[in-house]
């Protein structure tokens, strides 16, 4: 990557969803009655992270022509932990 898409990586927006993930999952396994939406929003979280640091606003996935290895593997795994995430809040709410 050129020095330019390096300065747009955001460490704040990957710092956040990773700790969102690790209090899930601490959560999930620190509750007596193991809460399956925890694991499931935590973990969803957990793989958001690396997009989150690629791209912090949805304006860089609409202006980039060209992708990396790093950006392709990081945004399915995001798609996957967003089903993970929303699955989690679902499971949480019924």
């Amino acid at each position: 990557m050129t020095k330019t898409a390096l300065e747009k990586h955001s460490y704040f927006l990957a710092l956040v969803f990773a700790l969102l993930g690790i209090v899930g999952i601490v959560d999930y396994l620190y509750k007596y009655s193991f809460h399956t939406e925890d694991l499931l929003k935590g973990l969803g979280f957990l793989l958001m992270a690396p997009f989150a640091y690629f791209y912090p606003s949805i304006d860089g996935v609409k202006k980039a022509s060209t992708s990396t290895h790093a950006v392709l593997w990081s945004k399915y795994l995001s798609y996957v932990g967003i089903a993970l995430a929303t699955a989690g809040f679902i499971f949480q709410w019924l």
